[in-house]
């Protein structure tokens, strides 16, 4: 968070007074003053609810006046052409870049009222580029991994409920009625895992009523509404990584006695690829490369008309589609109107054409050892270090799943047909002389044979983090040993996946910069290389021939790995602003990396050296300077039979065992309340007569007119209640040495 001297010279406080300003002697000045500075993005953010800082109660939010004629307001200009687009996330990425502030908007890194301020920016830039030129002004907070996550109590509504909080319990309350009321299954929902403006994760737990068999489940399903194409993407993603031993698998519902749905065909098509699906034929990949393609540019060059109508076909099917979806929010539009007669809707069985009962969900296996974020977690709570033999196993499992993502077992694997059966659907008899390790219905990745390597897909994952890495369990019957004492990694979350084509329009780049989460971009998004790109037009073929800007593959997914396992052996967020290494910089032989403290800090040298060394060459700057797959896999296949001194076989299973499977935290109940109407919610509940603070809630008011209970029962039952707010205004009174 910024503090007072940030802000002095923006323009947003202009003619506020700080308190370092004023002069105790003289009168207060009437003017509107500054006397706490925090960010309210954070504030608000429903993670830290019971982690705020200290300062909480003094926060004074600067009214900024308006004019006084309405008509005189000017609006900041908001980017709609490409070229608009692209300057904002150059302005955007330099914040990123060079102070790492999530909530600097865009008003305020170019000035109050400037409507044209993007417009402005340093583009293109002049000279070569060299990532080690620019200077950072952001300080990096060095702070550690901490669980901030504060679940939503689903049946007892607060006063800091946010619309995401709202949304989210309605979505969790048809989950009840929807799964439990299924005939011939019974569903029992057991938890809210986690929730975002997205989608919501649901444990569930499943009993088929013929052989009574027990299966725990996790549900995802969107967390406003039924329909979600974040879902959609991922339920095609996972398609594409299907028997992947190291990716996640989505249940098939049939196992669960629930009829699949039918294709979704109302989805927008992108905008910004003017190309067709590829193809998703089981053919197996030819030995021999075909010739390699024209680039954009000789495309351009030479087929401009081809280009030309191709680019317009494109734009006619995006205005179509449009033109359908909104048809089918009109018949939506219907089935909200309560007093309409509904002859002219089709009922479910019957709705051929709009499908207005289609539900968004998928099914997940419960993985009761969390993910690597909760790992860190303890590790933190704990004092502890990760042995080397788990990092390197650890590592082998996250570049096993990248090669998921370039070579997918169901295309690649040489016994890929003994899992999903031959061209003509007949499943091939196991027991063939062809190789390739599986476990049950997992198919073990691996690097295909070279004549095959030409085929690669391509995929990248944009969202590679601790908490998109779930722990599974021990495999102890195969032969190699793999997984006998450490368990096996998973990539989860699909949901931003993109198959990345080469020579396509700029437009095609530049919309997949912003894919993944705040804080774990690659230098391919956020690297300074984007501002010298000279752009001629929207479908122009410059950002396809960079080597860093806009340059997704599978070294993208590297960078992904490489910084979650930084963060396992730090204990620390990511680093923000991104940093590069103090001894990388003054050695102008080596290439940038953004790995600070591995090799620096002698804090790490426990840590094997070499694997610290791969995570750096990981994470450099330019793509074609990190290691290839093929490289890393051969790596760590023989780190993962290395030996350390103290770490026995003992010493490792004892260590798993109290930080991965006794460390699980068991499922809280749920209060059985009944949970309120939202119109209730609605009606009782008014977020806009919040008090500003913590201090001003102490003095607010409470109306219990209207309940037959003494004020004393009241308080007790609100302590009784695991109710949010009840524990917040208890600490804070504790604080200012009151009672309630």
């Amino acid at each position: 968070m910024d503090n007072q001297a940030n802000y002095r010279d923006d323009p947003v406080f202009e003619g506020y007074v700080f308190p370092d300003d004023r002069d105790p002697g003289e009168p207060a000045e009437d003017v509107p003053a500054v006397e706490f500075l925090v960010d309210r993005n954070w504030v608000d953010d429903p993670r830290h609810r019971g982690n705020l800082p200290h300062v909480l109660p003094q926060i004074r939010t600067p009214p900024i006046e308006l004019p006084v004629d309405p008509s005189v307001i000017v609006e900041p200009k908001q980017p709609r052409t490409f070229k608009d687009m692209f300057l904002e996330y150059s302005v955007r990425f330099n914040e990123y870049r060079v102070r790492g502030n999530k909530y600097r908007s865009l008003k305020q890194v170019v000035g109050a009222g400037d409507k044209d301020a993007w417009e402005r920016y340093p583009y293109p830039r002049k000279g070569k580029v060299n990532p080690r030129h620019y200077k950072t002004k952001g300080i990096w907070a060095q702070v550690l991994s901490s669980d901030m996550q504060s679940l939503l109590n689903v049946s007892t509504p607060s006063l800091y409920d946010t619309a995401t909080d709202k949304a989210a319990r309605e979505s969790y309350e048809w989950t009840r009625e929807y799964f439990e009321s299924m005939i011939g299954v019974r569903f029992e929902t057991k938890k809210l895992l986690s929730y975002n403006d997205f989608h919501l994760l649901v444990r569930m737990d499943y009993r088929a009523e013929k052989d009574r068999k027990h299966r725990d489940f996790v549900l995802k399903l969107p967390s406003d509404g039924f329909e979600s194409s974040a879902i959609r993407a991922e339920q095609r993603a996972l398609r594409k990584v299907a028997g992947a031993a190291h990716c996640m698998q989505s249940v098939d519902v049939k196992e669960l006695g629930i009829a699949p749905q039918k294709k979704y065909p109302f989805d927008e098509v992108d905008p910004w690829d003017t190309s067709s699906e590829e193809s998703s034929a089981w053919e197996s990949p030819a030995d021999e490369a075909p010739p390699p393609p024209l680039t954009r540019r000789e495309r351009i060059e030479t087929e401009l008309d081809a280009v030309e109508a191709r680019i317009e076909r494109h734009e006619k099917r995006c205005k179509e589609r449009k033109k359908y979806l909104l048809k089918r929010r009109a018949m939506f539009d219907k089935l909200e109107e309560p007093d309409r007669l509904r002859e002219d809707l089709p009922f479910p069985h019957v709705d051929a054409e709009w499908d207005l009962w289609h539900k968004d969900y998928i099914f997940f296996d419960f993985m009761e050892n969390g993910d690597l974020e909760h790992l860190i977690y303890r590790l933190v709570e704990t004092d502890t270090d990760v042995p080397n033999r788990v990092l390197w196993s650890f590592w082998l499992c996250l570049i096993k799943s990248c090669i998921s993502l370039e070579y997918p077992p169901r295309k690649f694997h040489p016994r890929r047909r003994e899992r999903f059966g031959n061209f003509d659907g007949r499943q091939v008899t196991a027991g063939s002389p062809s190789t390739g390790k599986i476990v049950g219905n997992d198919l073990f990745e691996d690097i295909p044979v070279p004549s095959r390597r030409w085929a690669g897909k391509r995929f990248v994952h944009f969202e590679i983090d601790p908490t998109n890495i779930l722990i599974g369990g021990l495999d102890p019957s195969p032969a190699d040993g793999e997984h006998s004492m450490v368990p096996r990694l998973k990539l989860g979350d699909f949901g931003t996946m993109k198959k990345i084509k080469p020579n396509k329009g700029n437009a095609y780049y530049v919309s997949k910069r912003i894919a993944g989460k705040y804080g774990y971009y690659a230098p391919e998004q956020f690297g300074i290389d984007w501002d010298h790109v000279k752009l001629s037009r929207r479908h122009g073929p410059e950002i396809s021939e960079q080597e860093v800007a806009g340059n997704y593959g599978s070294w993208t997914n590297i960078w992904g790995i490489a910084l979650t396992m930084w963060m396992v052996i730090t204990k620390l967020r990511p680093p923000l602003p991104p940093q590069r290494s103090e001894f990388n910089m003054l050695d102008v032989q080596e290439p940038v990396h953004y790995c600070p403290l591995l090799l620096d800090d002698p804090k790490f040298s426990k840590v094997d050296e070499e694997l610290r060394r791969t995570i750096a060459e990981c994470m450099r700057h330019a793509p074609n300077t990190r290691p290839t797959l093929v490289d890393l896999f051969e790596q760590a296949k023989k780190g993962v039979t290395r030996h350390f001194e103290g770490e026995t076989d003992d010493f490792i299973r004892r260590w798993v065992q109290s930080l991965i499977f006794d460390a699980t935290i068991p499922d809280a109940e749920e209060p059985d309340v009944e949970m309120p109407d939202v119109d209730m919610l609605d009606a009782e509940v008014d977020v806009s007569d919040t008090p500003e603070s913590d201090a001003d809630m102490l003095d607010a008011e409470v109306d219990i007119s209207d309940t037959s209970e003494s004020d004393d029962e009241v308080v007790e039952r609100s302590r009784a209640r695991p109710n949010p707010l009840a524990r917040r205004l208890r600490k804070l009174a504790k604080r200012s040495g009151r009672s309630i």
